[in-house]
This record gives structure tokens, C-alpha cells and sequence, in this order.
């Protein structure tokens, strides 16, 4: 690779008429190409503060001496996001050394492939573990009509109106590059269109009377994990009682144990990096014995009592976000799934299970899950019961 010298100095000398004097302008080679990049980005819709700038400097060959620009996403930015109940996770293209503008260009175009990637490697840790095959079933009912709007030229599906319209015909598929994903087509759903089908709703996340009880436990541990992430950097008093250390304290404790897991597996350069830098570069913290393992608990005291200890910094780690940025790191997903958090798919590893046992959370841990399970209960929609 070249030298960067994108902080180098550079002189610029630019005779200006008609005052036949010599403009002498002295900046760095990196602020040299900022001001060209950001006047580009001018015509555009592009935002030049999401973009490092560097320049590198040739040494071999006839071009020996000349520059050449590059560009990268700054590491706290992104450039799509998806949202889910509350949960907001964000999907940054893969490139990191763009050389040219087209390329630019390319990361805003519209490109579903790109989130649909992603979002298989977040879901694969919610998915349950393969069964043996069903009995087929008999075959459902036929889909409803579609009906075109001449008007528009487009094609608009009615979703199920009637009982029998949605019993076995209530679930759908859709094909997502190499993915199947199932949506739930209930009219619960009519405000939902998931990739353009109207009246429908993914079916981990569905409300509907038929999901609502199977979606409960994903939809309230979901919930308190972005609570958590919400309140893990401002919040003095939730960091001392239900992650049961201060905010600098907590920061340091998955640092440590993160170079402790990944001394072997990633390079010396992230390893070193701070806790901001790390969750920059899209490392998660994870429950090491998963949320999951709670789902049987029906008592709403027994049920806060298990997720102060699934919340509380012993049962937390900093591991990789999904398999995409495994592989941006060089880690290999298949080898080293227990780390990859669209890999772990509730795998309860061995020793997780009698660390998670000697958790002890505080009085005020447990009751600040009560009160959040009692409030997320009184704000699931009601079944309606028409006479």
C-alpha cells in the first residue's frame, strides 16, 4: 500500500489577474481533496460529513509521485436504516475504500439486496432450530383475487376479509434472494406492508390474535434490549442498579473481557480500541445466556426476576454483530459462531447456564422489570369481541 500523506503539507502557488500578484496557499493534501469532494457533493443529494477523505501517494512507475484520492464511511455513520418495534438497527454498506465518485454513488442507490442481506443475518438469531418435516397439510383455501387499478397500472392485493379466508391461507411467504421469510396476512395487519404486500406483518413481530401470544416473549425482551441500549450512556441510576456497575465501570468490563475473547481472532489494531470505537465498528453487547431461555415463565415476578439477571454486566459480552461484519473482520462464521451474534441462535453454551444461576440482581433491578412487564402487558392490544 502507498503512504498515506493526506496530513502532509502542501504549497500551492496561483497567479491572480488582474492584479498580477502570486496567491501562495498553504494546507494539507487531505483539505485539498475535502474541498473538491464536498464541492461535487454539492449537485448532489450526497452528504460529504459521512466520508473520510485520504490521500495516498504513488511510488513505483512512470506516475511515481502523484496522488490518489480515496474515500471511506466514517465509522459512526450510516446510510440506510431499517426500523423494528422500537428497535432501530442500522446496515452500512461493506465498501470502506472507494476510490472514485460513481462509487459513491452506487451506496445510495436503491438497493434492497443490500438491507435484505443484512436483515437474514439479524434474523438467523431468532430462528428456531430446524424440526423434522410436517405432514403436509391439506391445501389451503385460494388467495384473494388481485384486482388492478386501471387508473394506475398497478396490481393491488386485497387482503382476507372473512374467517376462512384467513385460517390456513393467514400465512404467506416471500422470497428474499436465498431467504424465505414468513408474513403473517391477518387483517390485524392492514397498516403493515413488509417488502410492498399490503396487509401483512412479519410474524415474529405480529400482533394479531393468532401470533400475539407465540410473539410476546420476542416482542417484550426486544423492547427492554433497546431500553437498555437507550439508556446505557445517560441513565446514572439504571447502569448502577439493573446493569450493577457505573457507566466507566461497565465500559471497561466488556473492553477487558472482549480482548480476553478475541485475542487470537481479530488484529492487534481493534483490539486495542476503546468501548465508543468498538460499538462504532458495529460490535453488539450480548446476553451470553440468551433472553430466549425465559419464554416458559408465566409469572410476571418470576419473569422480572429472570430478565434482571439476563440484563445485569455478568451475563453480557461485546461480540460481532452478524455475519457480514464477521466476514469484514476475517473472522469465519462457521468456526467461530458462539461469537457472531446472527450465528448464536440461542445456542446455550457450555458453563453459561451455572454463571447465569449465581447472578444475584438488586431489589431494584427486579422491580424495574416488573414495572416494565406490567406496562408492556397494559399496552398489548386488546381482543375485541364483537356481539
Amino acid at each position: 500500500m502507498s503512504p498515506n500523506i493526506t496530513d502532509q503539507l502542501h504549497l500551492t502557488l496561483e497567479y491572480v489577474d488582474p492584479t498580477s500578484q502570486l496567491r501562495v496557499t498553504l494546507s494539507t493534501y487531505g483539505e485539498i481533496e475535502r474541498t473538491r469532494f464536498e464541492r461535487t457533493c454539492k449537485t448532489t443529494h450526497i452528504n460529504p460529513d459521512n466520508f473520510n477523505v485520504y490521500v495516498e501517494e504513488r511510488q513505483r512507475g512512470k506516475s511515481a509521485g502523484e496522488t490518489d484520492r480515496y474515500l471511506s464511511i466514517k465509522s459512526d455513520r450510516c446510510l440506510r436504516d431499517v426500523v423494528f418495534e422500537s428497535e432501530r438497527f442500522y446496515f452500512t454498506h461493506t465498501h470502506k475504500r472507494l476510490r472514485s465518485f460513481p462509487d459513491v454513488r452506487r451506496l445510495y442507490r436503491s438497493t434492497e439486496q443490500i438491507v435484505d442481506e443484512c436483515m437474514s443475518d439479524l434474523l438467523q438469531e431468532f430462528d428456531a432450530p430446524k424440526a423434522p418435516k410436517a405432514p403436509k397439510a391439506p391445501k389451503a383455501p385460494k388467495a384473494p383475487k388481485v384486482t388492478k387499478n386501471l387508473s394506475s397500472g398497478v396490481h393491488r392485493q386485497e387482503p382476507p376479509t372473512s374467517e376462512v379466508g384467513y385460517g390456513m391461507g393467514i400465512i404467506t411467504t416471500h422470497r428474499v434472494g436465498k431467504n424465505t421469510r414468513t408474513l403473517c396476512r391477518h387483517p390485524f395487519n392492514m397498516k403493515y406492508s413488509p417488502y410492498g404486500i399490503p396487509c401483512s406483518q412479519h410474524t415474529y413481530a405480529c400482533k394479531c390474535p393468532v401470533h400475539r401470544k407465540k410473539t410476546f416473549w420476542r416482542r417484550l425482551t426486544g423492547s427492554l434490549q433497546a431500553d437498555r441500549n437507550s439508556k446505557i450512556n445517560k441513565n446514572g441510576e439504571y447502569m448502577k442498579f439493573v446493569v450493577g456497575m457505573t457507566h466507566d465501570e461497565y465500559h471497561k468490563f466488556l473492553v477487558s473481557n472482549f480482548q480476553k475473547t478475541f485475542i487470537e481472532i481479530l488484529p492487534y489494531d481493534t483490539l486495542i480500541k476503546n468501548f465508543d470505537e468498538l460499538r462504532a465498528e458495529n460490535f453488539v453487547i450480548d446476553e451470553m445466556y440468551p433472553r430466549c431461555e425465559g419464554q416458559h415463565i408465566e409469572d410476571p415476578h418470576e419473569i422480572a426476576i429472570f430478565l434482571a439477571k439476563v440484563f445485569n454486566h455478568k451475563n453480557t459480552q461485546l461480540i460481532i454483530h452478524n455475519n457480514v461484519e464477521a466476514r469484514r473482520h476475517g473472522v469465519d462464521p462457521k468456526k467461530y459462531g458462539m461469537l457472531i451474534n446472527g450465528s448464536k441462535g440461542g445456542i446455550v453454551y457450555a458453563g453459561t447456564k451455572e454463571n447465569f444461576d449465581e447472578i444475584e440482581p438488586s431489589r431494584e433491578a427486579v422491580s424495574y422489570m416488573l414495572k416494565f412487564v406490567h406496562d408492556f402487558i397494559e399496552k398489548e392490544p386488546k381482543l375485541e369481541i364483537r356481539l
